[in-house]
């Protein structure tokens, strides 16, 4: 009983100090913590592919023949080493062109060898071609190592290409 007494005058003052900081949990049963609004981020705008690129490209240069003609969409393509269906695509613009990240499955491959990224963009020769750069990976698009790299001339263009480049592997 005498350490009742003792330690009363201890817990009484932890009690008061408590309440004095608003600090002591109200006991009701049906009080919850008021929940935090959800965080919302808005999404990345995905980029487009510019009109001018969009369409159907055939290959000029033999590097890229056996990949066949390459149709360009707004955030697809649809090319052999891709399969027959429209394939998805992240767009990025950079400062040689765009860069074309393919997604999804089945993973494209040219030669046996996955494709990851494509590089397009407008020969400053010929109005009616496009330079196209393909990378295995990240690793390889990060230190600059093609795969392959080609010409190819849009299908609809006016003017023709002019062009016979052959670009190599």
């Amino acid at each position: 009983m005498k350490a009742r007494r003792l330690l009363w005058p201890a817990v009484m003052g932890l009690l008061a100090a408590a309440l004095a900081q608003g600090t002591w949990a109200a006991a009701d049963a049906d009080a919850s913590p008021p929940q935090a609004a959800p965080v919302q981020t808005a999404p990345a705008a995905a980029e487009s592919l510019p009109a001018a690129l969009q369409g159907e490209w055939e290959p000029v240069s033999r590097a890229l023949e056996s990949a066949g003609n390459l149709t360009l969409q707004t955030q697809s393509l649809i090319w052999l080493p891709c399969g027959a269906a429209a394939h998805a695509m992240q767009v990025q613009a950079d400062g040689t062109g765009h860069l074309l990240k393919l997604v999804g499955q089945p993973a494209c491959q040219l030669d046996g060898t996955p494709v990851s990224h494509l590089r397009v963009q407008r020969s400053a020769k010929q109005a009616c071609d496009l330079e196209v750069a393909v990378f295995a990976s990240d690793k390889q698009l990060a230190k600059g190592e093609r795969l392959a790299w080609g010409v190819y001339t849009q299908t609809s263009c006016p003017e023709g290409s002019a062009s016979g480049a052959a670009g190599g592997r």
